[in-house]
């Protein structure tokens, strides 16, 4: 899909489309099927962009969390070792995805070698990144990520803003789950409260009887 004599236009237009019917996707899911449909998301772009690893990380305070992965044939998973990464040992590209900026490398080997961002990609074999912040109300929420580590690969500016696009409804659909996780929660705590409190009426009520 990206051979040489495929244009930057062409580029563009067939990933705009992926991208828009991806969105259609994400927006039409009913809120419990959020993971699986994220799931089907990230394995589509990733496979469409020729990545080896796409993925999704999600903030929680100081730490972070890989909480989706999709893996090319052949590509160990990673997503059981990424789990409660502190924030701070991402360094600048943090601090990029802070200020809403795109980290993106197209060859890792082209970067200083006492760079502590290339020691950090190169520990995870990985020759090319390009990672997209979510944002929340002024907050970083996490962020979608795409590996090369057979090769390295540059995104087109244009591509790299669909896929924000992408990241940004992503986000939105974890905030919207995360929403209703919380109300569903409540709603049992106070079933459950109310159970409890009709057992000590009733309790009281046969003690008086």
């Amino acid at each position: 899909m990206h051979n040489t004599t495929i244009s930057n236009e062409t580029r563009l237009t067939r990933i705009q489309a992926l991208v828009v019917e991806i969105l259609s996707d994400l927006l039409r899911a009913p809120i419990d099927e959020a993971d699986p449909t994220i799931q089907r998301a990230i394995a589509r772009i990733g496979k469409y962009c020729l990545r080896d690893r796409s993925y999704v990380f999600v903030h929680n305070g100081p730490i972070t969390n890989n909480t989706h992965e999709w893996c090319a044939e052949g590509i160990e998973p990673a997503i059981e070792i990424l789990q409660e990464l502190p924030i701070e040992l991402y360094g600048s590209i943090a601090d990029a995805l802070d200020r809403g900026i795109p980290y993106h490398v197209p060859d890792v080997s082209a970067m200083p070698e006492d760079s502590s961002e290339r020691a950090i990609l190169e520990s995870q074999a990985i020759r090319s990144n390009l990672l997209v912040p979510m944002r929340w109300e002024g907050q970083t929420y996490g962020f979608v990520g795409f590996d090369g580590v057979h090769k390295t690969h540059a995104f087109l500016p244009g591509e790299v803003y669909l896929l924000q696009s992408l990241a940004d409804v992503i986000c939105s659909v974890l905030v919207r789950r995360d929403k209703d996780r919380a109300m569903r929660t409540a709603q049992t705590e106070r079933a459950d409260e109310r159970a409890f409190l009709a057992s000590i009426l009733a309790t009281s009520a046969m003690g008086l009887i």
